[in-house]
């Protein structure tokens, strides 16, 4: 809070959205302070935050994310210059958390947005601005995302799609505080990313450009997939190349299959709609995805359902 205070001007404003937390009672901070009275998530924490502001720019800055100096400066920059209608940056190259996964887990978040700077269509809440117009013409952010997850990849799609243009400034940066651990590294990476925004995409029916939708990064979605299986199959002493598959860890092909193949990207030799195919709930035989080789897919009226029955706790049916 120091940090972005020291960097503000006279008509700016500070708003602490507390999502029902309190704060210590011996900090005092010269803010104003939203206090929600259950917790609601980062979606609706931000929405509550943006309905009592009063500026022109909302600049929404994570909890555990220092900006750097300079920053508030550079965004208001931006809109004087009319560079487009929202900006978001990244974490800086040297993160505050020891440990190698926490190194690898923040400098990763710093390559991939270093590397795909410029016009974006997406969004990222921990450092990203927009026009307060355009925020409440869109609807802010979707409430539906009750846990932090593509609340804001979400926003900067519907951002998009209304003609609005936002760019990923790489020079915009923060640090951040997190600290991460291996599996929650992995927990984060599949239930409260790639699921959701999987589905996002599968919603949109195409593959948006840029950040973690490249070549590379669809491939490696399937190599995690796969490490998954493999772990499971050895975990379970079954052969991963055996009859019978470990069906309760297939959850995660949903997800390797809308990234590898978006819907009309014809990945396996000719158009493959993946938004029409569901994984079964049980090791039953069903027929398999004509033309591709692929067991265990079954329609399912124009849905993907994802398998219940997940070890953390993923139960989506859409």
């Amino acid at each position: 809070m120091e940090a972005l205070l020291q960097q503000l001007g006279v008509k700016d404003e500070v708003l602490l959205v507390l999502d029902g937390t309190v704060l210590d009672p011996g900090v005092r901070l010269d803010v104003r302070v939203l206090h929600l009275t259950h917790q609601r998530g980062p979606a609706a924490a931000r929405n509550a935050g943006a309905a009592e502001a009063r500026g022109e720019v909302l600049l929404f800055v994570d909890a555990d994310v220092v900006l750097l100096s300079g920053m508030v400066e550079r965004v208001r920059s931006f809109f004087s210059r009319n560079l487009g209608e929202a900006v978001f940056g990244c974490y800086d190259d040297a993160p505050a958390a020891p440990g190698l996964v926490s190194q690898y887990r923040n400098l990763q978040h710093h390559f991939v947005h270093l590397t795909n700077a410029g016009p974006a269509s997406t969004f990222w809440a921990g450092c990203g601005a927009v026009l307060q117009k355009v925020f409440k013409d869109v609807g802010g952010f979707s409430e539906d995302f009750r846990h932090p997850s593509v609340e804001d990849i979400e926003l900067g799609m519907r951002l998009t799609s209304a003609g609005h243009r936002i760019v990923l400034d790489a020079n915009l940066r923060g640090k951040h505080l997190k600290s991460w651990s291996l599996p929650g590294m992995w927990v984060n990476d599949f239930q409260c990313r790639a699921v959701p925004w999987s589905r996002l995409i599968l919603a949109g029916g195409a593959m948006p450009a840029g950040l973690n939708t490249g070549w590379a990064s669809r491939l490696a979605v399937v190599a995690q997939g796969l490490s998954l299986v493999a772990s499971h199959s050895f975990l379970s002493m079954r052969p991963f190349w055996g009859l019978r598959w470990p069906w309760s860890c297939w959850h995660c092909w949903p997800t390797a299959l809308c990234f590898v193949s978006s819907p009309g990207s014809g990945v396996w030799g000719s158009p493959c709609d993946v938004s029409r195919w569901s994984w079964p709930t049980s090791s039953s035989a069903v027929p398999d995805l004509p033309g591709h080789g692929v067991p265990g897919l079954a329609r399912d009226g124009g849905r993907l359902s994802w398998l219940h029955g997940c070890p953390w706790g993923i139960s989506h049916e859409d």
